[in-house]
Parts: C-alpha cells; sequence; structure tokens
C-alpha cells in the first residue's frame, strides 16, 4: 500500500532558514529567531496574497512612538528579516516584540502533526 506524507511547510521552513543562518555565521540561537520570523513572515504575506489578511496600517501617533535605530534588517533566503542586538544576541523582531530562540524552539516542539502518513 502506498503512502503519501504530509508536512507542515511553517516548521520545515523555520528550520530551513535557521540553517541558512547558521551557514551565514550567526549562532544557533540567533539563526533559531531568524528562522521563526522567516516563517511567519512568509505566512503572513501569503495571507494577503489570497485575502485574508490586509496589510498592517501604522498610524502616525504609533509611529512617533516607535524608537528610532534599535532596529535593522538581516537578509535570509532573499527575504528581510527585521533583527536588533539584545543582552543574548542577535534576535529577529516580531512588531516590537523580540522572538526568543527558546519560542521558536518551543513552537517546533508543539507544531501538531507536523510529520502525518495516510494511505494513498
Amino acid at each position: 500500500m502506498a503512502m503519501t506524507v504530509s508536512i507542515n511547510r511553517a516548521p520545515v521552513l523555520t528550520l530551513w532558514a535557521a540553517v541558512g543562518a547558521q551557514r551565514l555565521g550567526f549562532h544557533w540561537n540567533e539563526s533559531l529567531s531568524l528562522g521563526k520570523a522567516l516563517a511567519g513572515l512568509n505566512a503572513e504575506s501569503k495571507g494577503r496574497r489570497l485575502g485574508i489578511f490586509k496589510p498592517h496600517e501604522v498610524k502616525p501617533k504609533a509611529a512617533r512612538e516607535r524608537e528610532r535605530g534599535e532596529e535593522f534588517w538581516i537578509e535570509l533566503c532573499g527575504r528581510p528579516v527585521p533583527a536588533k542586538n539584545t543582552t543574548d544576541g542577535i534576535r529577529a523582531v516580531e512588531d516590537r516584540a523580540v522572538i526568543t530562540a527558546e519560542s521558536a524552539e518551543a513552537y517546533l516542539d508543539t507544531t501538531p502533526t507536523a510529520f502525518r502518513s495516510r494511505p494513498r
């Protein structure tokens, strides 16, 4: 009997991007943070293309409250990922929150049925 495998692409992209970042010279914890951010950015842009998500609009008052110069961009897999230096090293940023390596590991550990086999 033939089997098909269904794979959730987000954790695979997270790990793929993390390995790519590590090859670029980032430490593993930095790479996990960047990989998780990249997977999230890809999911968000696909959702916008499908009409599921609307683009984030920042109001002028909220834009003025943001601190200047704290974020920078790292190109990973051809996509810019927002990041900043923290006491733990470089970490990706989503909105104004830092993506920790621990949150990326927890995401990968708790991804439901990332790999599921079923008969075809």
